[in-house]
């Protein structure tokens, strides 16, 4: 088994490369942002479209879940006991140690992955309307992956 260190290191490289990915796919999409239902379901209705809609997606469930890995380790190689905390004591921690996440942002990032995938006739707008909050949220998520890695 790595020590905490060797899976911090991972984890934030891990956490890069979905980010640059994921921001590389939004720029795509620049010149339509904000996106409206309509523009949804244009980009859906052609593969090129639909490709990028689904890598912002899988990189962003995948940029979350690698991100929580990354905090859980960070407080391990900080010497806390995280084996038993779950993933919103750890967040709570970070907020009391003055790190930029607090639970309610990261229970609304939660809710975007959701909302991010919907995959059904009529949930354009919820697709718009999550595409857009990621845009908005992703500097805090930035920041807080920075804030990590600085600290480490």
């Amino acid at each position: 088994m790595k020590d905490a260190r060797d899976r911090f290191r991972l984890y934030a490289e891990e956490c890069q490369r979905h980010l640059q990915i994921l921001q590389r796919n939004l720029q795509r999409l620049a010149d339509r942002l904000p996106l409206t239902a309509e523009t949804v379901e244009t980009l859906i209705e052609s593969d090129e479209g639909l490709q990028v809609l689904d890598q912002i997606a899988y990189r962003y469930i995948k940029l979350q879940d690698t991100l929580g890995k990354l905090v859980r380790a960070f407080f391990a190689l900080k010497g806390e006991p995280v084996e038993r905390m779950t993933m919103i004591d750890l967040i709570n921690l970070a907020e009391k140690l003055g790190y930029p996440m607090d639970e309610a942002l990261w229970m609304r990032l939660r809710a975007l992955r959701n909302e991010i995938t919907h995959d059904y006739p009529g949930s354009h707008a919820e697709v718009a309307q999550a595409v857009n909050q990621l845009v908005q949220r992703l500097p805090q998520l930035q920041a807080f992956l920075q804030a990590l890695q600085r600290a480490a």
